[in-house]
């Protein structure tokens, strides 16, 4: 995925030398950098079980997936880009500027051509799997997706073999999958077959996953979901516990 999209964006990837972790320096210190700030936030795991020593995670987390992102992006782009850098001497953003720019002593390599689609830029940039088209649609997961575009593309085949697809997945969200259709080159999207199951993360997927073959279960998309529902039912039912029992035992202390 990332040699191609790579490719199709005029990016050069270069791999550090191996046993050589001086190159990789600038790196490692920016994810320092973001490690320390984010262990700072009420339900961090730590480093470490010896870091984290009584700490409950769990318990003092205040932050969704969406919302972590959310405050990484707000991290990155308002107080990362904008504060000196004690080696650059000013900060990341102005040293991207002078880079583009130029300045007295410098020419900048110029602004590079503005991207229009940022739909299809994000999208390829995903994982992504080859799948030919079958009358249920296509299986990803065991899961089945389907829409009323993939039917022209059904057993579809050039010289006896089997045509197969690409599709694009985001991992925060597989409840549909991006169909790229080879005559436009465009995305479309491809939802789950059956419209009532609900989204599901790839994180949630696998602890299902793990659920059903600890149980000694086969794994089908039916059995997914079936756990699925029972989790959260069981997770509601703890939550309205855990309150009601916080909520008796404060009415105690008064």
């Amino acid at each position: 995925m990332l040699k191609k999209a790579c490719q199709n964006y005029g990016i050069t990837l270069q791999y550090r030398p191996v046993a050589t972790p001086h190159w990789g320096g600038h790196i490692e210190r920016l994810m320092g950098t973001f490690a320390r700030e984010i262990h700072n936030l009420p339900g961090t795991t730590f480093s470490s079980v010896a870091e984290r020593k009584q700490y409950e995670s769990e318990k003092n987390s205040s932050f969704t997936l969406d919302e972590l992102e959310k405050w990484l992006l707000v991290f990155i782009t308002k107080i990362y880009h904008q504060r000196k850098h004690s080696s650059l001497r000013i900060s990341p953003l102005e040293k991207f500027k002078n880079g583009i720019l130029g300045t007295s002593k410098e020419l900048g390599r110029g602004i590079s051509p503005r991207i229009n689609d940022h739909r299809s830029t994000k999208l390829d940039f995903m994982p992504y799997f080859e799948r030919s088209v079958q009358e249920y649609g296509i299986v990803i997961d065991h899961i089945y997706y389907y829409a009323d575009i993939l039917r022209q593309y059904i057993h579809s085949s050039d010289k006896n073999e089997i045509n197969k697809y690409v599709f694009k997945r985001d991992p925060r969200d597989i409840s549909v999958v991006y169909f790229l259709e080879p005559k436009s080159n465009t995305y479309y999207d491809i939802p789950y077959r059956n419209s009532s199951y609900p989204p599901l993360s790839i994180w949630e997927y696998r602890d299902l996953i793990r659920e059903i073959k600890d149980s000694n279960e086969q794994v089908t998309e039916e059995k997914i979901f079936e756990a699925y529902r029972d989790l959260n039912y069981l997770e509601v039912k703890n939550k309205k516990r855990t309150i009601k029992i916080r909520n008796i035992k404060k009415d105690d202390s008064l």
